[in-house]
């Protein structure tokens, strides 16, 4: 299968005489300044106007970084999502009138006549156009809907489009028991890689499997060999719970009834965790009884069972899961066993039922398993198999009971870590695999272990100066503390110092299952997880550094590692240094002031920043020099109008974050050796409240943590990742019951429960894709 095109329809026509041009050099957006012929219709001189002063950069899709179509009297009717109360039409109007940033960006203004026939029409009360064309559809980026049309519920039944969704790689992985972390080591190819265009690891849209993935899961490794043989042991293993695989094992030859028996067992137990179909069974009986027809002795049963089971690991069922309901016309209901996959899909990266995993402790000696027999979530297996998954109740108590919470030992880490005392240096609230994966993907750290990093500690008051032995073992326990590159240490490498990455996972887990004012307290929180030091192991005798502080901290006692940092110095999640590095360049005075910028207005404010690829115009600052910061090389490279366009939604949000240098360290003097420079001005902010001045990043976290649209705009992260989609208008219900439920006590739980029982969650409508 090919993966569809995303491109809108009527697109084309308009690209290449635009491209024709920028490449001839000339600007698409200006005019010639010629008049715009006008007929005294307000409403189809409106429309001229637009189509002659606008459409060459505002066309479908928008070009050169333009945030909006324009091509129609449809668009300007629509409501301004930077400036409430107002339409792009008094927007458009205002730009075309400025004198500072106007609209056209290019050539002469537009003339006073033509802007008086736009205030006319507005006047009118923007009538329509006989010969206005229906906007083409166009694939919307979520953050370009205006936010309250988001949290407007009108009341009506809700529901998601229906559709099958491809496996994901980690919940691929999982459905394979593994012994001895076998399926670890097959992620370095794991097939079902997400969509590097996708917001979110759980967007399954136009997943397929193509060629590529085939030839990978018929790997000698994979389904060529080692799955069938992997499966075949957990399978000999769950005789004792499931009676109806004893035969396979045993009969020769194998009987009819055996094989329908066995295979329904073999589908349900290993390969597709959910009720089999007939015609499921009736396809895998059928190949399996040809299987076992070439046997000599039942000493060959293994093998043959091994590659029945490969065989069936390729089927549709196998590596999508369905999302398609009951079958009710219109709107239908989940099936018990979707829901079910569904909330753990919410949980976790495996399924319901999917086998338990292997482990082994390097200390004892020993294999232990993450699971019983019955494998991952029985009570979702067991409220699937009595129906009472339907109930909200239900749903909301088996969120609660898997979610998070409190434990020493860290079970939730097996098989990632080679022993117990490996899981002391982790702290003790943990999240599900799913939630941990929700607030990675969204703070965008997770890629922290493959950034670049050129002499970390620059800028910082651990700089190389006089002592170089310090700078020294800073910079191994930097690469440490990112990659543990140096692996373990102490009796048989027993003892293994988690990473950045896993030091905030620590953190977000302790604010999330405290559960209270989350999103206030993820942006503020001054209490973080930090590393122990060991004296005798190089790589971790500098850990602490990094979060400025000077003093080890001992490996005694596990609450040693909780350290409440200066006020003056940290605050929340996006001031931990692999936020901070994961979001900065690979040199100390790179421009990481755009990522991290870029970032908040995206994930914090949900509006929209062009692609660079969009804007078609050389995006670099001048070479490094000793007397320029990295906040002078861009403000420089950036001055003009033309680049201000986006940079100005950028820079002003990246300014804060001058305090720390490009991985994550505090800095004690900037570039330039003068004073490091967090100071910015905020205007026109998407929130009036966030405009004003702010000091540095300490100062811009507050003001973040307050506003009620960095709220709105976490629901609607959450609700991507979660749904597996982006949010549209129709989710305006669910969305709303998510801003309701966190309300009451900035409960991320309580927010998270409202959209499981949400109808988006539970229902689907027939037809979706």
């Amino acid at each position: 299968m090919m993966r569809r095109s995303r491109r809108p329809a009527g697109a084309g026509p308009r690209l290449a005489p635009l491209i024709l041009t920028l490449a001839l050099g000339a600007g698409a957006c200006s005019d010639d300044g010629k008049t715009t012929p006008l007929t005294g219709d307000a409403a189809c001189d409106t429309l001229a106007i637009l189509e002659a002063r606008c459409v060459g950069c505002h066309s479908n899709p928008p070009v050169l970084g333009v945030p909006m179509a324009l091509t129609s009297l449809r668009h300007l009717r629509s409501s301004s999502a930077a400036f409430p109360g107002a339409t792009v039409a008094d927007r458009s109007v205002a730009r075309m009138a400025a004198t500072t940033l106007p609209m056209p960006p290019r050539g002469p203004q537009v003339p006073a006549a033509e802007l008086e026939v736009f205030h006319t029409w507005i006047e009118l009360g923007m009538p329509a156009c006989a010969t206005d064309p229906e906007p083409a559809p166009m694939e919307e980026d979520p953050n370009q809907i205006p936010q309250d049309e988001l949290f407007t519920c009108d009341g009506a039944p809700g529901a998601s489009p229906g559709r099958l969704r491809r496996l994901g790689q980690d919940e691929w992985r999982m459905t394979v028991p593994s012994r001895d972390q076998l399926g670890k080591a097959w992620a370095g190819y794991n097939p079902m890689l997400a969509n590097a265009s996708d917001r979110y690891s759980t967007y399954t849209s136009d997943e397929t499997v193509d060629d590529a993935v085939i030839d990978l899961l018929l790997d000698p490794g994979l389904l060529g060999g080692r799955v069938g043989d992997e499966v075949v042991v957990h399978l000999r293993a769950m005789r004792s719970i499931e009676p109806r695989l004893a035969c396979a094992f045993t009969e020769f030859p194998v009987t009819p009834g055996c094989v329908t028996t066995a295979m329904t067992a073999v589908l349900e137990r290993a390969v597709l965790f959910r009720p089999a179909t007939a015609d499921e069974v009736g396809r895998l009986a059928a190949f399996a009884t040809q299987v076992f027809a070439g046997e000599t002795a039942v000493a060959q049963r293994d093998a043959s069972l091994a590659r029945i089971v490969n065989t069936a690991a390729l089927s549709t069922g196998a590596l999508f899961r369905t999302e398609l309901g009951d079958g009710t016309a219109g709107r239908a209901r989940l099936t018990d066993a979707e829901l079910a996959q569904a909330l753990a899909r919410v949980l976790g990266s495996y399924g319901v039922g999917t086998p338990r995993q292997a482990w082994k402790d390097v200390v004892a000696n020993r294999i232990a398993y993450t699971a019983g027999l019955e494998g991952y979530y029985p009570d979702l297996a067991a409220a699937a198999a009595d129906g009472s998954i339907q109930d909200p109740a239900t749903l909301d108590a088996l969120l609660r009971a898997h979610l998070g919470g409190d434990d020493p030992d860290r079970a939730d880490l097996l098989p990632d870590l080679f022993s117990v005392y490996s899981r002391q240096s982790h702290g003790e609230r943990w999240l599900a695999g799913g939630v941990r994966g929700f607030f990675r993907e969204w703070l965008g750290y997770e890629g922290f272990p493959a950034v670049f990093k050129e002499q970390p500690g620059l800028t910082s008051q651990f700089q190389p100066s006089g002592s170089t032995s310090i700078y020294g073992a800073m910079n191994t326990s930097y690469r440490q503390l990112q990659t543990g590159y140096y692996s373990s240490y102490g009796p048989a490498g027993a003892f293994k110092e988690s990473l950045l990455v896993d030091q905030l996972d620590d953190m977000i887990a302790a604010v999330v299952t405290d559960d209270h004012d989350v999103l206030r307290q993820l942006l503020t929180t001054r209490r973080f997880h930090v590393p122990a030091q060991s004296p005798n192991f190089n790589a971790t005798q500098a850990t602490q550094l990094v979060y400025n502080l000077a003093d080890p901290i001992a490996n005694d006692d596990p609450a040693n590692r909780w350290v409440t940092l200066p006020a003056s110095e940290r605050a929340g999640v996006l001031t931990h240094p692999a936020w901070l590095a994961t979001h900065g360049g690979n040199f100390e005075d790179d421009p990481s002031i755009v990522r991290r910028g870029k970032w908040v207005r995206e994930n914090l404010l949900c509006q929209y920043v062009p692609p660079l690829a969009s804007v078609m115009v050389p995006a670099m600052v001048g070479p490094s020099a000793p007397d320029l910061t990295a906040r002078d090389r861009l403000d420089a490279a950036t001055a003009s109008d033309e680049c201000q366009r986006c940079h100005q939604l950028m820079n002003p949000l990246g300014y804060p974050f001058e305090i720390y240098n490009h991985a994550g360290f505090l800095r004690s003097v900037d570039h330039d050796g003068g004073a490091p420079d967090g100071s910015s001005l905020l205007v026109d902010m998407p929130d009036p409240a966030l405009d004003g001045p702010v000091t540095s990043a300490i100062d811009l976290m507050d003001k973040l943590a307050a506003s009620g649209r960095v709220k709105r705009c976490f629901i609607r992260q959450s609700f991507r990742y979660f749904m597996g989609r982006p949010e549209t208008r129709a989710d305006a219900c669910a969305l709303a019951q998510m801003e309701q439920a966190y309300d009451v006590q900035g409960s991320f739980i309580t927010m998270l429960s409202a959209l499981v029982t949400s109808d988006a969650f539970r229902y689907r409508t027939t037809g979706g894709n």
